[in-house]
């Protein structure tokens, strides 16, 4: 992901959701399948600060993460523990400019109950960081080629490191008769064992949103959807791809440019426009200060209105990326959504972190987190 920048400057948009889109850019993210051979899984490693979907974890500080990653409900699992979350992605985000986080990188967990999403604590979102000078990464990134026998040796060095991190922690229990809860057990870092999911491993790689597909960082309701548009974006893809069971055809836009249909129906073509443009893009990210989230309906729609501050410095949070329905189809297997109502199921997930991206003095941060139920609800 591109640089996040500081900005001592940082204030709350008031703008609403009809105001006009800016003219900030986003970043578009799509997946990679990982090969099933040294080489590609080299490139998941943490040296490598990936973005990526599904398998485990590569914590960007591996001696500090969530001691446990539970679902906030009352969910419970056969053995009367509360069930701990499936991790989903983690994105890289480094804010080169900010000595605090240099390497910067935000992991988000969903429940078990993917059906459940869009109630409070069913997905969570945790930010972890370095400074360029640190005990786990050299001063200059890896090899491009992960075939490069200097990838070897790098990994080497980073796993002993790593190691000789754990040790030193259980020293620390050894003194003072405390049990280690951060030290990583499983692979989504609780100390219980894992029940749940764990989704296939893609790498996520970003591309721009061009100019010429009207790329802003602001609410997508104000720009008129017209047919000549449509008629142009079918001629590139089959456009109207259903989002949940809504599928989109051109007479229901021109409906829409005529004032016909409700403001939901009007949100989610706009939504699904946005999305034809690229249909394999599975996250969209911008952190300027006017970004919003892209929501598929206004009714369904999470209030953003009032987010709350980052409550370690008490600076303003904002918008950073969401991630878009689209996910699903590729790391869900399509006999589970027929059989089982209970996997992943989403509108979209928009993730909100501190504005100043603050140090975290060898700990994490949880930030906030907003979804927006799956439309088929």
């Amino acid at each position: 992901m591109p640089s996040r920048e500081d900005d001592d400057d940082f204030e709350e948009s008031d703008d609403d959701d009809d105001d006009e889109s800016d003219d900030e850019e986003w970043d578009l993210g799509f997946l990679e399948p990982i090969e099933d051979s040294p080489r590609g899984k080299k490139r998941t490693h943490a040296i490598y600060f990936p973005s990526k979907v599904g398998g485990h974890p590569e914590w960007v500080d591996p001696r500090v993460h969530p001691k446990t990653i539970l679902d906030q409900k009352e969910e419970t699992t056969t053995t009367g523990q509360k069930r701990i979350m499936d991790f989903l992605l983690q994105i890289y985000a480094a804010n080169e400019d900010n000595a605090n986080a240099f390497h910067r990188t935000i992991y988000v967990f969903t429940s078990a109950r993917g059906d459940k999403l869009g109630e409070e604590g069913r997905v969570r979102a945790f930010r972890s960081q370095l400074g360029r000078e640190n005990a786990f990464y050299g001063m200059h990134p890896a090899p491009e080629n992960p075939e490069d026998p200097r990838v070897d040796a790098l990994i080497e060095e980073y796993e002993a490191k790593k190691l000789a991190a754990d040790a030193e922690a259980k020293m620390r229990v050894c003194d003072d008769g405390r049990r280690d809860e951060t030290k990583k057990t499983n692979s989504n870092g609780s100390g219980r064992g894992n029940e749940n999911t764990t989704y296939p491993e893609f790498e996520i790689v970003v591309e721009p949103e061009s100019d010429d597909d009207d790329a802003s960082c602001s609410s997508i309701d104000s720009d008129v959807v017209d047919a000549k548009n449509a008629n142009k974006s079918t001629n590139k893809k089959k456009i109207f791809q259903s989002i949940g069971d809504e599928a989109i055809t051109e007479n229901d836009l021109k409906e829409i440019a005529s004032g016909v249909i409700d403001s939901d129906a009007q949100r989610l073509a706009t939504f699904s426009v946005k999305l034809s443009k690229f249909p394999d893009q599975v996250l969209r990210y911008c952190p300027a200060p006017t970004a919003k989230a892209m929501w598929p309906s206004k009714s369904l729609a999470p209030d953003d209105s009032a987010i709350p501050d980052c409550p370690i410095c008490k600076s303003k949070r904002r918008f950073e990326f969401q991630i878009l329905p689209t996910l699903v189809s590729f790391i869900v297997p399509k006999e589970s959504v027929e059989f089982n109502d209970t996997t992943l199921d989403f509108g979209s997930i928009a993730v909100y972190t501190c504005s100043k991206s603050c140090a975290l003095d060898g700990e994490y941060a949880e930030e906030f987190v907003l979804v927006h139920p799956p439309m088929n609800s």
